[in-house]
């Protein structure tokens, strides 16, 4: 038996690997897989999608280790580009779709790899699967707002190699818009709600959606409104059960439907949540959401009780004023949540030995049924006031000076009559915080109380 010497069989290793090779990797400058060979019909349409220049491709590595011969592609682009490239992977049939989050994709490079906004990996051992692996430190991803929800479940990871969920390219994206049946079982298609989990959608009973409107109802511009107006005609049997409306891929409950109208008609609204959603419909519908954006008010708060101090028990009535310190007038809602045991506008904390203790829990009754509502508006300078009972949201019961902060919910309106009064411009809660004062004081006694004056005879 003979044996060859050790330099030979090192030269035969590196013998025909690339100059730009490091560690048996190939540095790749074009986003080309090399593909399984059971799987080579992948080759020319993926590289076609992660080609595009709104994709952001930047470098790559091509592992010749067997048996995986693992690739990854590394890009640098927004949410919007991130949506767009997976809408167009799933298209490709065949080809299964995973997405998975790191929290910190600069922790998984090493030195080879850029972090980037997101990563392309491929494996000759899954040959089939494209793995997504979407960088969460990056200041251009937004999760919240990523519309793939076909493509993962509701939790993030930083495992790399995390199964996640996963959905052929033949699901749920190549839904016509609509207006569906929805149910939560029983036989149709599967898609992903916009506000999250599963549904069933079945009948498609129209794709004219009349009037439409799309309005944000948060300050973050993160949940909205879609309101159809005219929708239709539907076949009569569309007025019953639950329904959902998709546009451009995304899912929406609706939660709220008019009867049907004489001319077949329905008025319908859906719940959105994700801004990008939101300017994917809007996109595809050509119209202008309605944006929230801060109105510029500053009001100053300040909290008073009625009384210096209190005995253990002892109803407290404490006064709040709001005054407008701005440069213009400002419109909000007063009223509609004092239908009940209390005013639910009024938010409150309170905790003991000057809020450097314990919170004290609330013990009043929260429910109520709206109750009547008033619009004022401050001019520069002017004050809004309103008195509340506290112990209708908690029992003062032992000695100690308690640091109370209170809060009022305001919705803010455009003061202009001749814009859209109904819309919410804003939504605040001005807060300041005051001291509530509980004495035990001695009960008043024929020793301790006042002798009054001797009358002259």
């Amino acid at each position: 038996m003979s044996y060859r010497p050790l330099s030979f069989l090192l030269l035969l290793a590196v013998v025909g690997v690339p100059r730009d090779c490091l560690a048996l990797s190939v540095q790749l400058n074009s986003p080309a897989i090399s593909f399984a060979k059971s799987h080579t019909q992948f080759a020319k349409p993926v590289e076609s999608v992660l080609s595009d220049q709104r994709a952001g491709f930047k470098t790559g590595l091509h592992s010749l280790w067997p048996p995986e011969w693992s690739t990854i592609l590394v890009f640098d682009s927004d949410s919007v580009a991130l949506c767009d490239t997976l809408d167009r992977l799933a298209k490709i049939k065949g080809l299964r779709l995973r997405v998975t989050f790191s929290k910190d994709l600069s922790k998984e490079t090493g030195s080879a790899l850029p972090a980037g906004t997101w990563w392309v990996k491929y494996r000759h051992t899954e040959p089939d699967l494209l793995t997504i692996r979407v960088n969460l430190a990056s200041a251009q991803i937004d999760p919240e707002t990523l519309r793939i929800g076909p493509f993962i479940g509701a939790s993030t990871d930083d495992v790399g190699d995390q199964k996640g969920a996963e959905l052929r390219s033949s699901q749920h994206h190549d839904l016509a818009d609509g207006m569906y049946t929805m149910s939560e079982t029983g036989e149709g298609t599967r898609a992903e709600r916009c506000d999250g989990g599963t549904v069933i959608l079945g009948r498609n009973w129209t794709d004219r959606f009349g009037a439409v409107t799309l309005v944000s109802v948060s300050n973050d511009n993160r949940r909205f409104v879609l309101n159809l107006k005219g929708a239709g005609p539907v076949d009569p049997a569309a007025q019953n059960g639950q329904k959902a409306l998709v546009i451009a891929g995304v899912c929406m409950p609706i939660y709220s439907q008019s009867d049907r109208h004489p001319d077949g008609t329905l008025d319908v609204s859906a719940q959105l949540v994700g801004g990008e959603a939101a300017r994917r419909i809007a996109s595809t519908l050509k119209i202008d959401p309605r944006m929230r954006k801060h109105p510029g008010h500053r009001l100053l708060v300040h909290w008073q009780t009625d009384k210096p101090s209190y005995r253990p028990g002892e109803p407290i009535l404490a006064r709040m004023e709001i005054k407008n310190v701005g440069d213009g007038p400002v419109s909000f809602m007063a009223g509609g949540q004092q239908r009940g045991d209390r005013d639910n506008q009024f938010r409150f904390l309170a905790y003991r030995s000057y809020g450097n203790g314990k919170a004290i829990p609330d013990t009043g009754n929260p429910e109520n049924f709206g109750g009547k509502s008033s619009r004022p508006t401050l001019q520069p300078g002017e004050t809004f006031t309103r008195e509340v009972q506290l112990d209708k949201w908690f029992q003062f019961t032992a000695p100690d000076a308690y640091r109370v902060t209170g809060m009022y919910e305001i919705d803010l309106y455009s003061p202009a009559a001749d814009i859209d009064t109904n819309f919410i411009l804003w939504q605040d809660l001005p807060s300041a915080d005051f001291t509530v004062r509980v004495e035990q004081l001695p009960e008043k006694t024929p020793e301790n109380s006042p002798r009054a004056a001797p009358q002259p005879k």
